[in-house]
């Protein structure tokens, strides 16, 4: 059994000027993080506690109708060398009924909170670990137009951006370090190569729905040994179809995501066409114990249609939690979950918070606790 926690300081700024008929805004984010384990490291070169980094400012440039944002993330991780990217840095403008924004983005697709099967726009960052991916930016052009009770965005993407995996000293990490400089294409892909997907979202009623098609590099590589014990990342062309969807019903929320995906290799390195399906809900009380506080209770299950063969570790799987939002001036929250893997019988608990100390500073607190990972082939490096 393992003990994890995670502490995150941010500290906010911000300020706004005007100078030659342009607004220009200027804010920003500092984050510092510690990750600690309370068992020992199982490999000497292997840290009981990785620290992190994050300075990332931002100007916003308004002329007219069109936005010019620059923000570039500067990271770095447990004394390694800091790396930049620049996420959601673009120009946003509109013509006629439609807007465009051409530069690097960050998407979200989804509506559950456990497991996003239909999120597959951005690739990750995974230098803090395993458990600590976060997304890339991805460079991409955007046209997004009305389309009945919504809107339809067609995404271009000329250029891959590769994961980044977790260096040799990091305690959430596979058994042999990823060689981050030496990916691999498949036959039908390139770093080069053109994706491109389509997504309508929109409300009927009481029902909020997502549709999406996309095709091109895949985002989750399959890895394979070399002979210098290091592995390589290979990206593969895949196609994906999704529906995400939630409806509201008095206090009940309904959710749940449904793909299907082909090129996508098994956890066996075999390409086969497969359906994955997240479902849930999320049940609210107002003012429990007639106080300001609400409550939310989280129930969600996953299912792959390969099993065990899965190349995630969502195959099927059932999580619940406890969402509690105080409504103070701190803005407090806390969230509780609890998952199993109904296959493999490993356990994962975990709780965070989140507090604003001040009208700049936000600590942000995470214990997590894993249990029984060491027959779980998709998560038996983090055991």
């Amino acid at each position: 059994m393992k003990l994890i926690y995670r502490l995150s300081l941010a500290v906010c700024l911000g300020i706004t000027s005007n100078a030659l008929a342009l607004e220009i805004e200027h804010y920003g984010e500092i984050e510092l993080g510690l990750t600690a384990y309370s068992k020992g490291a199982p490999a000497p070169h292997q840290q009981d506690k990785t620290t992190s980094f994050l300075l990332a400012p931002t100007i916003d440039i308004y002329a007219g109708d069109a936005t010019v944002t620059l923000a570039p993330h500067i990271t770095a991780v447990g004394g390694n060398q800091a790396e930049i990217d620049w996420q959601d840095s673009q120009l946003r403008t509109s013509i006629g009924n439609a807007s465009l924004m051409v530069g690097s983005d960050i998407v979200f697709w989804g509506k559950t909170d456990v497991f996003n099967p239909s999120d597959i726009i951005n690739s990750k960052d995974f230098r803090g670990g395993l458990q600590h991916g976060e997304k890339r930016g991805m460079p991409m052009a955007t046209i997004t137009s009305d389309l009945g009770p919504g809107a339809l965005t067609l995404l271009v993407m000329p250029r891959f951006v590769p994961n980044r995996y977790p260096f040799k000293s990091s305690r959430e990490n596979l058994p042999l370090t990823v060689a981050d400089s030496r990916n691999l294409y498949d036959k039908d892909t390139c770093k080069n190569c053109l994706s491109h997907a389509l997504r309508w979202e929109g409300y009927i009623g009481n029902t909020d729905l997502g549709l999406a098609y996309f095709e091109g590099t895949g985002r989750e590589p399959s890895l394979s040994v070399g002979s210098d014990m290091q592995m390589t990342a290979t990206y593969h062309k895949i196609t994906q179809a999704s529906l995400d969807v939630q409806h509201i019903t008095g206090d009940f929320l309904l959710k749940g995501e449904l793909v299907h995906r082909s090129g996508q290799p098994d956890n066996d390195k075999k390409i086969r066409d497969y359906h994955g399906v997240t479902t849930g809900f999320e049940y609210s009380y107002y003012g429990i114990f007639n106080s300001a506080t609400d409550a939310g209770l989280i129930g969600e299950f996953t299912y792959d249609s390969r099993g065990r063969k899965s190349h995630h570790g969502f195959q099927r799987d059932v999580f619940a939690g406890l969402r509690l939002t105080m409504n103070d001036v701190e803005d407090t929250s806390y969230l509780a979950t609890i998952g199993r893997d109904l296959d493999f019988n490993s356990m994962s608990a975990s709780v965070t918070a989140e507090r604003r100390l001040s009208d700049g500073l936000v600590l942000k607190a995470a214990l997590s606790v894993p249990t029984g990972l060491a027959k779980d082939t998709h998560n038996s490096a983090l055991e």
